[in-house]
């Protein structure tokens, strides 16, 4: 079915919308757009918890007002989880963050720089194959360009 389109300020004579879907669909499946989704949003959904943990310590350690401000973050996260996964996370931060210690803050802090790296990582690596490009970069090199972007995301 072709007609007369205007996308953007721009007519688009005898556009054939069946070929663009047919299109559409072959290149998703072919670069595998949804499994490397999955697997970013995983990566970046692992790095969560280490952060809010992180700041729970962070919180308990520094602030005097942590009480507060556990109690803020606990009724944003209540709005946006499930209740039965807000409960378990709830639970859980609440014991971690009663015995705040320096091992905490250094393992929530390590876990979750190396989560949201490899999210970093993975999301470079899906790119690369959309585009059809090939990494010439050693493994060490990604490793750390993934963690500098990381450093980079969570200071801007």
């Amino acid at each position: 079915m072709r007609a007369e389109t205007v996308m953007f300020g721009i007519k688009l004579k005898n556009f054939d919308w069946k070929n663009f879907f047919t299109r559409l669909y072959e290149k998703i499946n072919d670069d595998d757009i949804m499994g490397n989704a999955a697997q970013v949003a995983f990566y970046f959904s692992f790095a969560l918890f280490p952060l809010l943990l992180f700041f729970l310590t962070i919180f308990g350690m520094v602030l005097s007002n942590a009480e507060e401000l556990r109690g803020e973050l606990f009724s944003y996260l209540q709005q946006v989880m499930p209740g039965s996964a807000f409960e378990l996370v709830q639970t859980t931060l609440n014991e971690v963050a009663a015995n705040s210690t320096g091992g905490k803050l250094t393992f929530g802090l390590l876990i979750t720089l190396y989560s949201a790296s490899a999210g970093i990582d993975n999301l470079r690596s899906a790119l690369n194959e959309v585009y059809n490009l090939k990494e010439t970069r050693s493994f060490w090199k990604t490793k750390l360009l993934a963690l500098v972007l990381t450093l980079a995301i969570g200071l801007w």
